[in-house]
C-alpha cells in the first residue's frame, strides 16, 4: 500500500512528520457506536519509496501532545 492508498481510504492527514528515510502521518477519526464514539488517532508510517511499512491506533486519551 503507497501514499495514493492511503489517502483514498482516510483522505488528507491531520499532520505530516518525516525526514529523508520515512515519513509518518497522523489522522484523528472518531470511532464506535454514535452514543459514544471514541477519538481515535491512526498513525501510519511510510518509507523513503512512500510505501506503507507500519501503521497503529491509538485512543485519543492514550494520546500524549
Amino acid at each position: 500500500m503507497d501514499k495514493n492508498d492511503v489517502k483514498k481510504l482516510l483522505g488528507q492527514p491531520e499532520t505530516k512528520n518525516g525526514d529523508l528515510i520515512s515519513e509518518q502521518w497522523v489522522y484523528r477519526k472518531m470511532l464506535g457506536e454514535i452514543a459514544e464514539p471514541v477519538e481515535t488517532y491512526f498513525l501510519v508510517n511510510f518509507n523513503a519509496d512512500g510505501k506503507v511499512i507500519a501503521y497503529q491506533s491509538i485512543p485519543a486519551h492514550r494520546h500524549m501532545r
